[in-house]
C-alpha cells in the first residue's frame, strides 16, 4: 500500500485524497444526517409525548372533583319538572344569593333556616321566564328581572353568587342604569339562564359511586380546613404543625403540609375497619426529604403490610397499598392509615387526595 501510494504523482495523491474525502461526505450526508434527523424527530416527539402525559394527568386528577361537582349539580334536577318547578327553585336561588349573609344551598333544600343581615338588593319581581329544549340531554330555562337601586358593590356581589349557584345559572346579559348624576345608586337589569340537567346517566352515576361514595377516610381531598384550631378535620397531627398548602394540591384547592416539630412528626386518621378484609389505600405524596407513610394496628401499634417509603425529588407522585385489616374476621377492628411520618426535622411532605376504599 504504501509502495502503490509513492508511485502515485502529487497530482494522482491529492486527487486521491478528495475522493475519499468525497466519499466520507456521501456517506456522513446520506446516512449519518438522516439517523440525526431521526433522533432530533424522536427527541421532539418524547417531549410532546411528555407534555401530553402531564396534561392528562392533570385531567385525570381533576376529574372526581369535576364528576363529584357534576353529581350536586344534577341532585337539583329533574327531567319531569315544569317550566312552574324551575321558576319556583329559580326564584328561591335568586332570593338566597340577594340576601346578606345567605344560607348554604344544602339548607335552603332542605328548608332550614333564613338568612340574616338585610339584602345586597332588592327585586320586587321576577316575571316568569321561557323554557326551551336546548338540547340532548338538558333544557335551558330564561328569565329577566330588575334590581332596586343598589350600590356598584352590592350588585357586583350579587353578580358573583349568581355565577357561583350550584343551579348552574349563566348570566346572558347585564344593563347598568344610574338612577341619578347626583346619586351612586344604580339600577341592573339581568336575563339569566339555568341550565337544567336531566338526570345523570347511569354510567356516570355509577363512576362517581366507585370514585368518591366509597372513601372510608374523613376529609381525604383536604378541602375542610378549621382556621382557629389549625387543623384539618378528621385528622390527628403528633409532634408536628401542619397546614393547608396551595402547593402540590391534585384535588381541590389545597393539599396537607406537615413539618414536624420533632423527628418524628406524623399526622394520621383513625378508622373502624372489618378484621380480615382487604382494603386498597390511595394518596398523592411529595416530600423535601426522607418521609413514609404506614398502616398501624390502633390496638397493639404494630405494622400492617403496605409501607410506602417517598423519594426526596419534590415531586407529587400518586401511591398505591393494600393491606388486610387485623383481628378476628368480621370483628371491628381501630387502624391508623394513612400514618404520614416525617423522619428528619428539616423535612417538609405534602400530602393530598387520600382514599381508602374496601376491595370487594
Amino acid at each position: 500500500m504504501t509502495k502503490w501510494w509513492s508511485n502515485l504523482s502529487a497530482r494522482e495523491q491529492w486527487l486521491a485524497i478528495a475522493t475519499v474525502a468525497l466519499f466520507v461526505g456521501s456517506v456522513l450526508y446520506f446516512v449519518v444526517s438522516p439517523a440525526i434527523e431521526r433522533l432530533d424527530r424522536a427527541d421532539s416527539q418524547i417531549q410532546r409525548l411528555e407534555t401530553e402525559l402531564v396534561q392528562y394527568t392533570a385531567l385525570l386528577n381533576r376529574r372526581e372533583r369535576v364528576d363529584r361537582e357534576f353529581a350536586k349539580i344534577a341532585e337539583d334536577h329533574s327531567v319531569e319538572w315544569t317550566a312552574e318547578e324551575i321558576h319556583d327553585g329559580l326564584r328561591r336561588e335568586i332570593d338566597r344569593v340577594s340576601l346578606q349573609n345567605p344560607p348554604s344551598p344544602d339548607v335552603v333544600r332542605e328548608g332550614g333556616a333564613p338568612g340574616s343581615g338585610g339584602r345586597v338588593v332588592t327585586i320586587d319581581e321576577i316575571p316568569q321566564g321561557q323554557l326551551s329544549d336546548a338540547g340532548e340531554g338538558y333544557r335551558e330555562y330564561q328569565i329577566g328581572f330588575r334590581t332596586s337601586p343598589a350600590t356598584l358593590p352590592n350588585i357586583i356581589v350579587f353578580l358573583r353568587r349568581l355565577q357561583e349557584s350550584p343551579q348552574a345559572l349563566r348570566v346572558n346579559m347585564l344593563d347598568l342604569t344610574r338612577t341619578s348624576p347626583d346619586r351612586n345608586e344604580i339600577v341592573a337589569t339581568f336575563e339569566i339562564t339555568r341550565t337544567v340537567v336531566d338526570g345523570i346517566p347511569e354510567d356516570v352515576e355509577r363512576e362517581a359511586q366507585l370514585l368518591f361514595a366509597g372513601n372510608l377516610l374523613e376529609n381525604g381531598d383536604f378541602e375542610e380546613w378549621d382556621g382557629e384550631a389549625e387543623r384539618f378535620p378528621g385528622w390527628v397531627n403528633e409532634d408536628s404543625v401542619v397546614r393547608a398548602s396551595e402547593r402540590f394540591v391534585t384535588i381541590g384547592e389545597r393539599s396537607l403540609q406537615l413539618e414536624p416539630a420533632s423527628a418524628p412528626g406524623r399526622v394520621y386518621q383513625e378508622v373502624e375497619l372489618t378484621g380480615g378484609e382487604t382494603y386498597e389505600l390511595e394518596f398523592d405524596l411529595a416530600a423535601t426529604g426522607p418521609a413514609r407513610v404506614r398502616v398501624l394496628d390502633a390496638e397493639t401499634g404494630e405494622p400492617l403490610e403496605g409501607d410506602v417509603a417517598s423519594s426526596a425529588d419534590e415531586r407529587i407522585k400518586r401511591y398505591a397499598a393494600r393491606f388486610t385489616a387485623p383481628g378476628d374476621n368480621g370483628a371491628a377492628r381501630r387502624v391508623r392509615v394513612p400514618v404520614l411520618e416525617v423522619l428528619e426535622s428539616d423535612t417538609v411532605a405534602y400530602l393530598d387526595n387520600a382514599r381508602l376504599i374496601q376491595v370487594r
